[in-house]
């Protein structure tokens, strides 16, 4: 897995491309090459594919960033174990409904950016229906098929369909399982139902486990309440997690803790590539083709050369967060990016982060010269007023709104100027005042 949120950007915007259109099969290994060029060329890309997507196309969650690859069992062995055994499931005996979604599958095989990695078009096998039963959101069923790459190896392909509000079968996702680096996405699960309101689990040996929550800490972004499923004739159905679409608030794991994917195709029109929640960013314009967040300079390191941009500010922040969700990778310094050095001179980056539809909160990176790097989680912001996150240890208050003039007070003395955008107040500030609009820290 990579953290690189450059390369994210272009595996985001692959990821929506339009139906009409057909990448080659090295089209991915070709971004990630240049997955390291300045960031308004990606953004560049990324505005383009998101014409096409608008024009009418499909997207898929989750295969801009993968955790690590699951080794027990390892894919090939589960692909194989779909496409070997009979069919099970309710609908199992259901001969018209099982052809009716197989043709589904023949028919839609394309009809997902998992063609541009070769891996849809040369059949080396009949097609299989390994579940089909009856959900609380619809019938639904997992359709697997032996497919031959051009380069001769061969991965299992699997469509996942639902019920769509014609009450007809609809393709909802896809993913393939093979070897070596050609995994797939390791989807064992898939969603179902109008609003997404039904996981379905399939049982490959594996045991999992599912967490409808993520939980933000004062250093992390985690999942502390784990539930066991239970399967039942080759699947779990679980109808608990209320309505997923466009939220992606489940998450499903092996036990051991390796991330699984559910493997959805998202709603286009939600889909919008380098999106802003904040309103912060700067417009686009001549030499920028995509709007670019704003950037911040704090304190005294103003007009100095060795400041990250945007596009390392970006990387140095997803290394701080660490591992994140294969269904839902974060969107940072979206709207804006701030570096600087504390009075303690610790250098500092900090940018929003999002995941999901979860609310906008900040993330902010501290480094001293010769120690670990410390990650802040801020709490929730209010679009209306200034970020206002507490640094640990007494390291003082981060405060940020571009384009206003900030001053501090400690209530016992003076206003003190505090420059413009954003910056680090001293531990011991009790109020921040933003232009002229006073607020109180704590």
């Amino acid at each position: 897995m990579t953290n690189d949120p450059d390369q994210d950007v272009v595996r985001r915007a692959l990821a929506l491309t339009a139906g009409a259109v057909r990448p080659p099969a090295d089209l991915l290994d070709r971004a990630r090459r240049a997955g390291r060029r300045r960031v308004r060329r990606h953004r560049a890309l990324a505005g383009a594919l998101a014409v096409l997507l608008l024009a009418g196309g499909l997207s898929v969650a989750g295969y801009a960033s993968r955790p690590p690859t699951v080794t027990t069992p390892p894919a090939a062995t589960i692909g194989e174990r779909l496409l070997g055994g009979p069919t099970r499931g309710d609908l199992a005996d259901h001969a018209d409904y099982l052809r009716t979604v197989t043709d589904l599958h023949e028919r839609a095989r394309h009809d997902t950016p998992l063609r541009g990695l070769g891996v849809t078009r040369k059949p080396a096998g009949p097609a299989h229906v390994t579940w089909a039963g009856t959900t609380m959101s619809g019938r639904a069923a997992v359709v697997a098929q032996r497919m031959r790459l051009a380069e001769g190896d061969r991965v299992v392909l699997v469509t996942f369909v639902g019920t769509g509000v014609d009450g007809r079968p609809e393709k909802v996702g896809a993913d393939f399982y093979g070897s070596g680096d050609r995994t797939g996405g390791q989807s064992v699960a898939f969603l179902v139902g109008p609003e997404r309101s039904t996981l379905v689990v399939l049982d490959v040996g594996i045991e999992v486990e599912y967490s409808l929550n993520r939980t933000y800490t004062a250093d992390k972004v985690t999942r502390e309440y784990w539930q066991p499923v239970r399967f039942t004739d080759g699947v779990a159905l679980i109808t608990t997690i209320g309505p997923q679409r466009n939220r992606w608030t489940v998450a499903v794991r092996e036990r051991a803790g390796a991330y699984l994917g559910i493997g959805n195709l998202t709603d286009p029109e939600e889909t919008t590539p380098q999106q802003g929640w904040l309103g912060w960013r700067r417009p686009a314009d001549a030499d920028h083709p995509a709007a670019e967040p704003a950037y911040l300079v704090l304190g005294e390191r103003k007009g100095t050369v060795d400041l990250p941009d945007i596009a390392e500010s970006r990387r140095m922040l997803a290394k701080a967060l660490g591992e994140h969700e294969p269904q839902s990778p974060p969107w940072l310094g979206m709207d804006w990016i701030a570096v600087g050095r504390t009075s303690a001179g610790a250098d500092l980056v900090a940018g929003d982060l999002r995941m999901g539809t979860d609310p906008v909160r900040t993330l902010v990176r501290l480094h001293q010269p010769g120690t670990a790097p410390v990650v802040v989680v801020g709490p929730v912001v209010d679009p209306a007023g200034p970020v206002v996150v507490r640094l640990p240890d007494r390291r003082g208050w981060l405060v940020v709104r571009p384009g206003a003039t900030l001053s501090w007070s400690d209530g016992r003395g003076d206003w003190q100027p505090a420059g413009r955008d954003g910056a680090v107040l001293p531990a011991g500030a009790t109020q921040v005042r933003v232009g002229t609009v006073p607020v109180r820290l704590g």
